[in-house]
């Protein structure tokens, strides 16, 4: 993250915070979000959270001490206690449905081997923050938080009532918002949010451009099912210009069983490798089709056909 230049946590706050205020006022605060927000993303990115094994308490009670600092109602809840998710809620006009703004706590794992620095020290090097976090995804809850404060601060009643969520274990079995949706679905409940996924950045031009993401990359499992017949030459015949070897093709009791393989579609290696096999097992069967038309005499077509099913 450059300090020279705005961040791409006070980017998020500028967002945020024009979707709840007037431009004007927007433009005025957005100065003071950088600075707070920059100063929560290293203590964020200090506190750590690998997943496994997560342990997103502590930064949750970290975000409960800021809370409880500026008069912000919050809560910690969860069905274990070591990785609980952090709710505040600051009540609106009513006017509109809230707005649920949410990031997820935990992070993938660091390989400290990989670092030329401490990825849990938010080193500042060359003007940017350097930690397991940074991006994914604790700028954009260190963001949101300084919005939160901000509007408390300002004592400005929004249109909107807005929900600030820290959701724990997003990055391995999204187990923290699933216990929301099941036991305290009310407290998140949203016309919408915003979340992680877009991107911001300042053109050369000078202008923002808030890149916005309305849906993730979804697998689609599928299996795969070949279906296939094994030819053995047991006697030598006569050279033919398909079937130089002259064997004549003898069918085994495997003619018409099937191989399944479940695979993930979008997957491009394990396609790959498919495709390829698929292909060859297809030169085989068409070998082995004109390897029968020309010795009809001695072997006949297994049913079903010997051609590859998908």
């Amino acid at each position: 993250m450059r300090n020279r230049e705005r961040c791409r946590a006070a980017a998020w706050c500028a967002f945020v915070w024009a979707t709840l205020l007037p431009a004007p006022a927007a433009d005025q605060v957005e100065k003071t979000l950088a600075d707070r927000s920059r100063q929560y993303l290293i203590d964020l990115i200090r506190l750590d959270t690998s997943n496994p094994p997560g342990a997103e308490t502590k930064l949750a009670n970290y975000l409960k001490k800021v809370a409880d600092a500026e008069g912000i109602p919050n809560e910690l809840v969860g069905g274990d206690r070591a990785r609980l998710n952090f709710i505040a809620r600051l009540n609106g006009s009513g006017t509109e449905r809230p707005l649920l703004l949410m990031a997820h706590s935990d992070v993938v794992p660091a390989d400290r081997t990989q670092w030329s620095v401490d990825p849990f020290a938010a080193m500042i090097r060359e003007g940017y923050i350097y930690g397991r976090g940074a991006q994914d995804d604790k700028s954009l809850l260190a963001a949101e938080l300084a919005v939160l404060v901000e509007l408390k601060r300002r004592g400005l009643a929004a249109r909107r009532t807005v929900i600030l969520l820290s959701e724990a274990d997003e990055e391995a079995d999204s187990s923290g918002i699933q216990w929301l949706i099941r036991n305290a679905y009310p407290k998140i409940e949203a016309e919408f949010a915003i979340n992680e996924g877009g991107f911001s950045f300042d053109a050369p031009s000078g202008q923002r451009v808030l890149q916005i993401q309305t849906a993730e990359k979804i697998p689609s499992r599928v299996v795969l099912t070949i279906q296939w017949c094994i030819w053995r030459a047991p006697s030598r015949g006569s050279p033919t210009p398909i079937n130089p070897y002259g064997s004549i093709p003898r069918r085994e009791d495997t003619c018409g069983k099937s191989l399944s393989c479940p695979i993930i579609a979008g997957s491009d290696r394990i396609c790959r490798s498919w495709r390829a096999r698929v292909r060859r097992l297809r030169q085989r069967m068409r070998f082995a089709a004109a390897i029968l038309s020309l010795t009809r005499s001695s072997a006949r077509r297994c049913r079903p056909p010997c051609s590859p099913r998908a």
